[in-house]
């Protein structure tokens, strides 16, 4: 009986693991983008490119660098396309890496320009009423000029009265009190723009001058007159102040001209400073003030210092600093 048992079971046990088909196993996942090496332009814009996978097959998207944006297609299952988005270059090549479902597509983006920026004008940040403006706006970079110039749109305006050519040249008379904010851009010959903010205050004519007001200091240097050696330079202190009429003055001590705490007129238009002082001749001083008020720099001339028929006129620079 033992025998015969084992005779039975033993063809029981090979029918069970012979004769039969093997388990099938997972299916594979296969990613397949249309292609891996993308090329694009310096210019920003917009990339397709098709993904094949099977209909059960799940896959993700990623970018490597902030520049390449995924638009769509960040993920899907079976064939999608995935769409991607390039800023502009303005500086060297350079690539990224778009990873689709463990594939690496490799986008390179061409060289660019740099970009238009804007300079100069040197506007004032505050300007008297009635002063007039002439700030020259200048350009680099992109495709070059000539550059065309414009407002900034949806910035703001310039103040009443003042106007920008399409040469960058910002000029007028501001007869209104108040504040500006504004853009001022280039557009170079390939259509590339780039703005530099501007803001400015019209200020009464009574602000300014209160704004210069105070102890000043400088030099004043003689270039051409009837002194010898020349140039000559002479120190000087004074005043700045409101006079009793409501108007400036200035109160000024030249020590080696002999000129001692005399009190004279002194006109301020926007950041422009005169006045006049007689040294044995007339001498008028024309200046600007700095935008904050404390520094003034400027020429000056003379009436004639020779007896006649010789004519010398007398003629030279000044400087001052608020102390």
């Amino acid at each position: 009986m033992r025998r015969l048992f084992v005779l039975v079971l033993v063809p029981f046990i090979i029918s069970a693991c012979g004769g039969g088909s093997s388990p099938t196993g997972p299916t594979s996942c296969t990613i397949t983008p249309s292609q891996t090496n993308v090329n694009v332009s310096a210019t920003a814009g917009s990339t397709a490119v098709p993904v094949q996978a099977g209909s059960s097959c799940a896959w993700t998207v990623t970018s490597s660098q902030p520049w390449l944006t995924i638009t769509s297609g960040t993920g899907a299952t079976g064939a999608s396309t995935v769409t991607f988005s390039v800023a502009e270059n303005t500086g060297a090549q350079r690539v990224a890496t778009v990873t689709v479902g463990g594939v690496a597509v490799t986008v390179t983006q061409a060289a660019g320009l740099p970009p238009v920026t804007v300079g100069g004008g040197g506007v004032p940040a505050q300007v008297a009423v009635g002063t007039a403006v002439n700030a020259q706006f200048t350009a680099a970079g992109g495709n070059g000029g000539p550059y065309t110039f414009s407002l900034q749109t949806g910035v703001g305006f310039p103040p009443i009265g003042w106007s920008l050519s399409s040469t960058g040249l910002l000029a007028g008379v501001a007869n209104t009190a108040g504040s500006a904010s504004f853009g001022v851009c280039a557009t170079d010959t390939g259509g590339r723009t780039g703005c530099t903010p501007v803001n400015v205050t019209i200020a009464p004519p009574a602000v300014i001058g209160g704004a210069a007001n105070g102890n000043w200091g400088g030099n004043i240097i003689l270039q051409v007159g009837c002194t010898t050696p020349l140039p000559q330079t002479y120190p000087w202190t004074g005043t700045i102040r409101t006079a009793a009429n409501g108007g400036t003055e200035l109160l000024v001590s030249v020590p080696t001209a002999l000129v001692f705490n005399e009190v004279h007129p002194l006109t301020i238009v926007g950041q422009r400073v005169s006045f006049s002082i007689d040294f044995g001749v007339i001498l008028n001083f024309v200046g600007d003030l700095n935008a904050g008020f404390t520094s003034i720099s400027g020429t000056f001339t003379g009436t004639n210092c020779q007896i006649p028929p010789v004519v010398v006129i007398p003629s030279g620079s000044w400087n001052g600093t608020k102390r």
